[in-house]
């Protein structure tokens, strides 16, 4: 009997995306935003400031912070961003340099969750799970950013694919799994390394494909080959200090005491977070909802939502960087839902994406010309009120960068307008148009509200005769963290009755009062910004001369 073809399956051997569009699109969204700009909250600072440390000296396994140990996870991750700092600082600038290690961490999530699509889905669909995983939201922004979230992006990558290769290639796939588990712990610690083993349980739950003996000899031999690398940093911590294994030990109990408050935001936040992966992953679910086993590519993503969810919920602050891990399971199962969709929401997607992206696409050039020329007025002057002493100098990379992406995005919108995956292309090249030009031509913009390096050397000015004992109000983790990169300056609690300086974070209209003991020498704020504002105090002098 003629073996059956599911209807993807014709498209898929003449109608797939070109390799060269989808690994330009990849690069081009991967290198945009990494560079070009300075230090920007709320996640940077400290981020920085670890890769400070190692630069100044520090050991691998325990940079100092703020005058305290690091001991939330491993470091390993700015560890290698200082060496990307310290390889590439000469060519691109430190910061820039230090950003671009993000380049091979996404390049490895990408890959293995691409590939984990093609291995359980078939030729073709590696593709797709490419250009859905970077046309969704809630990865563009904080994947570019300094974060060592980007390193347990790439460990889950690395282990989808894994799991999905387990089945056929178990050895090779044990050595995948196994530098998963290392680089989850060394990136973000024992709680998502424990997370990928957990992963391992539940799969024979959900698919005969995992309760098979080679499934069983595959996790065995990644145990095996991880476990040595997994007691390395543990081992050295209690070698340094036994006290600061038991501070490790004790801040990941602390992570499981969340409150109230976090049981529901990784919920709240995902109907737009994972737009559009988590409506096409929904519709792959009901598409194949009677077959039965189910596909691997829905069980392995099925799995591996529920228990990050699970994780997620129990044991993470409440922010979006740690909800991007969400979006690679989504990701996986929603590349098996590009080709069945109806043509009606097909279309009705297609023709969302291009009136969308489109309509931004023309008003950031028409603002962006308006903001250099002056013309239109109206939306000229709105700009230059947000910002008064910014003065717009376009620049030839930046604004070559800009027209490329745009004409990419036309050419590609006729060139695969009458393809069978043109919805998600044109979602994909949408969002990198958007991604591209506020990168490019408006990225001086938003650096001049965003940057605090000027405000940090200005203080540091001030207090260069005094570089002795100072304590901060108002400053938060951040602030300090920025204190500590730009100036060298670690500040102390307001009780520490030694301190002869005082700087006071707050807002301008309400100025602070330290006490009558206190004078003030300084005071400023960031260029155009109306309301954050600092001070500084010298104590007074007593009266013993």
């Amino acid at each position: 009997m003629r073996k059956s073809r599911r209807p993807e399956d014709q498209f898929l051997r003449n109608d797939t995306p070109p390799i060269a569009l989808v690994a330009l699109t990849c690069l081009l969204w991967i290198v945009l935003g990494l560079v070009g700009r300075d230090i920007w909250k709320p996640i940077e600072p400290i981020s920085f400031d670890l890769v400070h440390r190692f630069a100044s000296g520090d050991p691998w396994y325990l940079p100092v912070i703020l005058g305290k140990p690091f001991l939330s996870h491993p470091a390993f991750y700015y560890l290698t961003a200082e060496w990307s700092g310290k390889a590439l600082g000469s060519l691109f600038g430190y910061e820039n340099a230090v950003r671009l290690i993000n380049i091979p961490y996404l390049g490895i999530c990408i890959i293995g969750c691409s590939m984990a699509a093609r291995e359980s889905w078939g030729k073709g669909h590696g593709r797709l799970c490419a250009l859905i995983l970077i046309s969704t939201l809630g990865i563009l922004v904080r994947s570019h950013q300094l974060t060592s979230n980007v390193g347990w992006l790439a460990a889950m990558g690395a282990a989808l694919y894994s799991l999905a290769l387990a089945s056929r290639k178990p050895l090779l796939s044990a050595w995948i799994f196994a530098f998963s588990l290392v680089l989850a712990f060394y990136c973000r610690g024992i709680i998502d390394c424990a997370t990928l083993m957990l992963l391992t349980v539940l799969l024979p739950v959900t698919n005969s494909t995992w309760r098979l003996k080679t499934y069983y000899i595959f996790v065995l031999n990644a145990i095996g080959i991880a476990l040595p690398w997994l007691l390395i940093w543990p081992a050295l911590l209690y070698t340094h200090n036994p006290i600061l294994l038991h501070g490790w030990l004790n801040q990941i109990l602390e992570n499981f005491q969340a409150g109230e408050h976090q049981r529901s935001y990784f919920l709240s936040i995902l109907p737009w977070f994972s737009w559009p992966a988590l409506p096409l992953a929904l519709w792959a679910v009901w598409h194949h909802r009677h077959i039965n086993p189910q596909p691997n590519a829905i069980s392995l993503g099925l799995a591996t939502f529920i228990i990050l969810f699970i994780m997620l919920t129990l044991a993470s602050d409440p922010s979006d960087q740690n909800a991007m891990i969400l979006i690679l399971p989504l990701a996986l199962i929603a590349s098996g839902g590009i080709y069945t969709l109806r043509r009606g929401a097909k279309a009705a997607f297609d023709w969302f994406g291009t009136m969308t992206f489109g309509l931004f696409g023309s008003v950031i050039w028409i603002a962006y010309i308006a903001l250099v020329t002056g013309f239109p007025e109206p939306i000229s002057h709105r700009f230059h009120v947000l910002q008064a002493h910014f003065v717009a100098h376009p620049a030839l990379i930046p604004m070559v960068t800009a027209l490329f992406v745009t004409i990419f995005w036309i050419i590609s919108r006729i060139v695969y307008r009458h393809t069978a995956y043109r919805a998600i292309t044109n979602w994909a090249l949408g969002l990198l148009l958007i991604w591209g030009l506020l990168c490019s031509i408006w990225l001086p913009y938003f650096n001049a509200s965003k940057s605090y390096q000027g405000i940090m050397l200005a203080m540091a000015a001030t207090l260069n005769a005094q570089h002795g004992c100072i304590s901060s109000i108002g400053m938060g983790y951040n602030l300090r963290a920025f204190m500590e990169y730009y100036d060298g300056i670690i500040t102390h609690s307001p009780e520490e009755k030694n301190c002869t300086a005082l700087i006071v974070h707050g807002q301008s209209f309400n100025p602070p009062h330290p006490g009558n003991g206190w004078i003030m020498i300084w005071q400023g704020s960031r260029v155009d910004e109306k309301i954050e504002r600092f001070w500084i105090f010298r104590k007074k002098a007593t009266g013993n001369n």
